[in-house]
């Protein structure tokens, strides 16, 4: 009777401690520490190199009165001088604040318009284109010219009847009928007039090759 107790709670021992170790095998394992993650590292940019302006050469203003090329005519312009284009194509550097320059009033008396009228009205129209195309090119030099020549009254035949004193400009502004004078001193005082009646008289200069 004894010995089958024993064998009863032998076996109630080994059975608790099957169902122990069973337990034990099921039960939750400790929550493993979570891997760092890698920080991120910030890229530098790659460095930039810097761009280098090519050096422009600096030329210089040339003087008044200078012949000059092409290349020149920019620095003259930055400089508040102008560029007046001789009948033959030189570019001669001029001061547009100063009396008009010896190059110009040798070019305007080259027209033929001078002391004496022109003695048909053919001669006094190729005078009077001639003398055009100088003021219009000192005007595209900064000039603006207003010339006082003989000139005339010329009848049906061409020929020359009386002499008169007239006001030639390239400067549309100033033109108008009854730009004739008997005098040198009555045509001047009739371009006086007209300039003086524009927004800036400064700008114009008279000229006067009838004398």
């Amino acid at each position: 009777m004894n010995t089958s107790r024993t064998a009863r709670f032998a076996a109630a021992l080994a059975l608790g401690a099957g169902l122990a170790l069973a337990l034990t095998g099921c039960s939750p394992t400790e929550a493993e520490a979570p891997t760092p993650r890698a920080e991120a590292t910030a890229l530098e940019p790659a460095p930039v190199e810097a761009t280098v302006a090519p050096e422009v050469p600096v030329v210089a203003a040339p003087a008044v009165g200078a012949v000059i090329t092409d290349a020149e005519v920019a620095a003259a312009e930055a400089a508040g001088l102008g560029v007046y284009t001789t009948a033959t194509g030189e570019l001669v550097v001029i001061d547009p604040a100063a009396p008009a320059p010896q190059v110009i009033l040798d070019e305007a008396a080259a027209s033929g318009y001078g002391a004496t009228a022109a003695p048909d009205d053919a001669t006094r129209e190729a005078r009077t284109a001639s003398l055009l195309g100088t003021g219009e090119r000192a005007a595209e030099a900064g000039k603006r010219l207003v010339f006082v020549v003989a000139g005339g009254q010329y009848g049906q035949d061409g020929t020359i009847e009386k002499v008169l004193y007239a006001v030639v400009t390239s400067a549309t502004e100033l033109r108008a009928p009854g730009g004739n004078a008997d005098t040198i001193e009555g045509a001047t005082a009739i371009a006086q007039a007209r300039i003086d009646a524009q927004p800036d008289p400064a700008i114009y200069e008279i000229v006067v090759l009838a004398s």
